[in-house]
């Protein structure tokens, strides 16, 4: 698997994206692409984050790092050229303030393990050609597609809420172009997070205490170009989150 982590490794440093021929050259199950996830950690850097999601509410879960220096906070420029096309999902958030391990399991509320939840936009920014079509193997080994995360302020009172099903407004420029009650494709987020805590402290570091645990998208990926305002919001409960692409 070095040679597709060499390949990835060499698009994020800014050479040029794996083309749709490579990718359908080489099938890569989901043991590769944890292998090569391992690998590409091994050589950028400090891990910051997390990104769990599922199909379905019973679907077996996926995992993937965001690295730090890929999280950012409210408010942000990133400053990309108007060519760029950027995805943006909304989604929630878990901050650890201690590991997140099979002994978290134990616990009689796994919230017990997370200081915070947030209101996070994902922007999404592919190593691979065609990223929608690239086959589940590679968008995992390209950390399921993650460009990096933007964190808005904590959410009050979050242990009472049902943060797997919330109204979402997206506005882009101003204009909004989601207003609507939204589910969290994989269900209820502790699911996904025991699921987590369940593979252990073995890959890319595991789950460790400063971290963020996102759990699946509420507005599904929208596609932008460089320039644009994004505004999400969860208005029921006054989280937002701001960012300029």
């Amino acid at each position: 698997m070095k040679n597709v982590a060499d390949a990835l490794l060499a698009a994020r440093a800014g050479g040029s994206v794996i083309p749709v021929a490579d990718q359908a050259a080489q099938n890569l199950t989901l043991s590769d692409a944890y292998e090569v996830q391992a690998i590409v950690v091994r050589k950028t850097g400090a891990v910051g984050g997390w990104k769990v999601g599922a199909a379905g509410p019973v679907a077996t879960p996926v995992w993937a790092p965001i690295f730090s220096l890929d999280i950012v906070a409210d408010g942000v420029d990133l400053a990309r050229p108007p060519e760029a096309k950027v995805g943006i999902e909304v989604e929630i958030a878990f901050k650890l303030h201690e590991p997140l391990s099979a002994e978290s399991l134990g616990k009689a509320d796994i919230q017990d393990v997370f200081s915070s939840a947030h209101l996070v936009v994902e922007y999404v920014e592919s190593r691979l050609e065609r990223p929608a079509d690239a086959t589940d193997g590679w968008k995992l080994a390209d950390n399921q597609i993650n460009g990096g995360l933007v964190v808005g302020e904590a959410i009050g009172n979050w242990q009472n809420l049902n943060l797997g099903k919330q109204r979402v407004r997206l506005s882009i420029d101003g204009t909004p172009t989601i207003d609507e009650m939204r589910h969290n494709p994989g269900g209820d987020p502790l699911r996904l997070l025991r699921w987590a805590a369940s593979r252990g402290t073995g890959h890319c570091g595991g789950l460790r205490s400063g971290q963020y645990v996102t759990t699946g998208s509420l507005s599904g990926i929208q596609w932008y170009r460089g320039g644009t305002r994004i505004r999400a919001e969860l208005p029921d409960i006054g989280a937002y989150v701001r960012l300029d692409l």
